[in-house]
């Protein structure tokens, strides 16, 4: 049975990251399943597509193992990405550039999974305020219109691709 999962996971995980886990709560899960390999306590989400959090725990793992000359520059690298991810913080970048990029993922997926539960991952955060008007939007088909902070337009966007994206079924 292993061996099947196995190859259906080989087989299918290109195509599958680019046509089934970049949208929503799937593009989380893929994201904060990567970051276990970098020594994150994750947990899977509420909302958990099974194929995508196997595809990201491998992802995870091969960019540790392609970086383990350079550990100690991926990891810190990961925990500034995770930071700027946290803040909506978009505009940096650190080397190596692929653990960068999963810390900034993570931190956004983290934000976004968190607001659509209703929950603010940092104190004195309106992102489920700006996640919920999001969401409202895009079930209405309203042009969006995020705030200017990146935290709040993150959160805005998550929240009016979701309306877009589930618009009968939430």
């Amino acid at each position: 049975m292993k061996m099947i999962t196995a190859l259906i996971l080989m087989t299918f995980s290109l195509s599958a990251f680019s046509n089934w886990c970049d949208r929503s709560y799937r593009h989380e899960n893929f994201w904060i399943s990567a970051a276990g390999a970098f020594g994150e306590k994750v947990k899977k989400n509420t909302y958990l597509d099974e194929m995508c959090w196997r595809i990201g725990e491998q992802y995870g793992d091969r960019v540790i193992s392609e970086h383990n000359r350079n550990s100690k520059a991926c990891t810190d690298a990961f925990k500034a990405g995770k930071e700027d991810g946290l803040v909506g913080n978009t505009q940096n970048s650190d080397f190596p550039t692929e653990c960068y990029n999963v810390g900034v993922r993570y931190g956004l997926s983290t934000l976004i999974s968190q607001a659509r539960l209703g929950r603010n991952v940092l104190p004195n955060s309106s992102c489920v305020k700006n996640y919920k008007s999001g969401l409202s939007d895009g079930k209405a088909d309203i042009v969006a219109q995020p705030g200017m902070g990146n935290v709040e337009s993150t959160c805005y966007m998550a929240g009016f691709q979701d309306g877009v994206l589930f618009r009968d079924l939430l």
